[in-house]
């Protein structure tokens, strides 16, 4: 990961510099191929970094994922220093990512924008599958790939992680998992936060394989007071798709603005595969209405859009 720096008055290109991330030496457990940098996310100063390595094994817990994490040097220079890692487990009861799957632990990173010693982190495990107990349906148990009666289910997994930087540690964890619990929904393949204030929070998180690949994207309003999470009764909701097809795989991308008021999705599979961006807009957010679709051929000329172009796979 390459970390770049640019003086914010003069814009000049002989004031930029940049400099090198790399994962710490003191980790023995490096090894190749763990896709350091898939991902990274930063709070709005820069003081908090988050670099996703989600091929990343772990000997210790056994598991595969982790999130560097870096703070701001102590010594007030602006080097970012290692702070500590995050890793899948949110206890020792919680197996459902544990073993030889991988299940792409921070292909999405999302980190709070303020700049406190404390931040909270959402973290997204699309790949990640497990079956729910049928005594305890709050409780996860790990898909054992080595059974032939289990497959790769795929539902997926959001982390939500009240994160210490100053002293790397975890200091509280809630897990969100897929409301549809189908198999392949790949719930987290993108994940976007808006902050309609400093505790309360609006959290979009898609599953671009539900539904024969439709797709669809699902949001909850979240107070992360301290410690303590709510969710209030908007959970789980799930932004309009009419007007979509299997394979249109709504919610490949998601953006918004600061505070999740307005909300863009990609579907790159709609439109006969040419793609389109549909947009949301709410003034409670508790319902949000579909204002507008675009489409490439709103911006570009005619005759230019073929099958399988896939317009806003990335928004």
């Amino acid at each position: 990961s390459w970390l770049n720096l640019r003086n914010k008055d003069t814009m000049k290109t002989n004031n930029f510099s940049a400099s090198t991330i790399a994962p710490p030496t003191t980790d023995f457990q490096l090894t190749s191929n763990q896709r350091y940098g898939y991902n990274v996310a930063g709070n709005a100063v820069g003081t908090h970094i988050a670099i996703a390595a989600p091929n990343f094994y772990s000997n210790i817990v056994k598991t595969y994922g982790k999130i560097y994490t870096y703070r701001k040097s102590s010594t007030g220079t602006s080097r970012l220093v290692y702070s500590g890692g995050i890793y899948p487990n949110i206890s020792a009861s919680d197996t459902y990512f544990t073993g030889t799957n991988v299940s792409m632990f921070g292909q999405s990173i999302k980190l709070d924008p303020s700049a406190g010693t404390t931040a909270t982190l959402f973290i997204s495990a699309p790949l990640a599958s497990y079956v729910k107990d049928t005594e305890e349906t709050n409780r996860l148990s790990r898909v054992d790939l080595a059974e032939p009666t289990n497959t790769k289910l795929e539902q997926g997994i959001v982390k939500i992680v009240r994160y210490n930087f100053e002293i790397s540690a975890n200091v509280r964890e809630w897990a969100i998992t897929s409301p549809s619990a189908q198999t392949s929904a790949r719930f987290g393949s993108d994940m976007f936060v808006g902050s309609i204030s400093t505790t309360t929070k609006m959290l979009f998180v898609s599953s671009p394989g539900q539904d024969s690949n439709k797709g669809a994207v699902h949001y909850s309003k979240l107070e992360i007071d301290g410690n303590d999470l709510t969710i209030f009764t908007s959970t789980n909701i799930a932004l309009s798709t009419a007007g979509l097809s299997a394979n249109s795989f709504f919610g490949t991308s998601i953006a918004g603005n600061a505070d999740g008021s307005v909300i863009a999705v990609a579907a790159p599979g709609a439109e006969s595969g040419a793609g389109a961006v549909n947009i949301y807009y709410s003034t409670d957010y508790d319902s949000y209405i579909k204002t507008q679709t675009i489409t490439v051929e709103d911006m570009f000329v005619e005759n230019v859009v073929q099958e399988g172009d896939k317009f806003a796979s990335k928004i």
